[in-house]
């Protein structure tokens, strides 16, 4: 299924040693999985934890990014790798076939914030999306009245 994505494709580069050098708690790596599927990587220096989330929660997404963190994250990571453990988020199931980004975003905004990530509903993700929408335009215009929006 993956096996066709080349090195130069995972955008992990040296450049972020630097970051995991510094004294940052956490490091969000959303995952474009051949432009079609995101997922996410979250490691946590503080609870040394490595997070996979696949919003689908397909086995070979889970594999897919196993390898990537033994392949690309751990060599950044350097001696930080071997004490993290690798949890899978299992509490989240994308019911749809077009919600993973939103399910992404949700994720990595409750983890952030500490609040209990719990499955969301389809209301709570049209909200999530509308609201990133509103955002974008209000950077886009930021001189236009957008009050319609809300």
């Amino acid at each position: 299924m993956f096996e066709h994505i080349q090195p130069q494709e995972i955008h992990l580069n040296e450049r972020l040693c630097d970051v995991f050098d510094r004294q940052s708690g956490m490091i969000l790596i959303p995952i474009a999985i051949e432009n079609k599927h995101w997922c996410l990587l979250i490691v946590d220096f503080n609870k040394k934890y490595i997070i996979q989330l696949d919003p689908m929660q397909h086995r070979p997404t889970y594999s897919f990014l196993s390898k990537t963190c033994k392949s690309y994250l751990a060599p950044l990571l350097r001696g930080k790798y071997a004490d993290c453990t690798i949890k899978k988020a299992d509490n989240i199931r994308q019911e749809d076939g077009h919600n993973c980004g939103v399910i992404v975003i949700y994720y990595m905004e409750s983890y952030i914030s500490t609040r209990i990530v719990a499955n969301p509903n389809q209301v709570l993700l049209q909200s999530i999306r509308l609201a990133y929408f509103v955002q974008g335009l209000r950077r886009l215009y930021p001189d236009k009245d957008l009050r319609f929006f809300g």
